[in-house]
């Protein structure tokens, strides 16, 4: 059955209804019983909103199944991504230490900015050259994408909080426990 089938069958239910609503209205009131006939006119009235409500929902249904047009899509230049070689890139567990130092440094917590900034500063001599250029995908420097990688590792270690609000870092107890037993060690601290 189409849309336009169902709208016409309800259609014409609903005015067989009106039809015998207004008989029975019409019988009540040659027989003197106000009240019934009362009655039967207010249903009757429900019945003829029913059919207006009918039809503007076949009239919003038609435009909703009017299809439409199709996306245009342009085709997507496909990117070559070149993994870097090891050692080409300062690896993303070389920031674990730095991070939660910074972290220490700033009271426990501190905007995302000041501490890429102060991360930057304590790593200057360790980044290669590729650490300085930007990412190919946008501009932002690899580095800078490392230290934010390094920042998810650590909170999925439970050492950064995941409840910070947005833009705050901020050090866990399991974190400074870890900076503890871990900063005399050098840079390259694993999971």
């Amino acid at each position: 059955m189409t849309s336009d089938e169902a709208f016409e069958f309800l259609k014409q239910e609903a005015n067989q209804e009106l039809k015998a609503v207004q008989e029975q209205g019409a019988a009540h009131l040659g027989r003197g019983n106000l009240a019934e006939a009362r009655q039967a006119l207010d249903h009757a009235e429900q019945v003829k909103g029913m059919l207006a409500s009918l039809q503007d929902l076949k009239g919003r249904w038609k435009l909703l199944a009017v299809p439409a047009a199709p996306i245009q899509r342009h085709p997507r230049k496909r990117r070559e991504y070149v993994r870097l070689e090891p050692g080409r890139r300062t690896p993303t567990a070389d920031f674990y230490i730095p991070i939660l130092r910074v972290l220490v440094e700033m009271g426990g917590r501190g905007p995302t900015k000041q501490a890429l900034i102060r991360v930057g500063e304590i790593l200057e001599s360790r980044l290669t050259a590729d650490d300085r250029l930007p990412l190919l995908s946008t501009p932002e420097l690899r580095w800078r994408d490392t230290v934010s990688w390094a920042r998810i590792d650590l909170k999925n270690m439970g050492y950064v909080s995941a409840n910070s609000p947005r833009g705050i870092w901020e050090i866990t107890p399991a974190g400074r426990v870890y900076l503890e037993k871990n900063q005399g060690k050098g840079l390259n601290q694993g999971k």
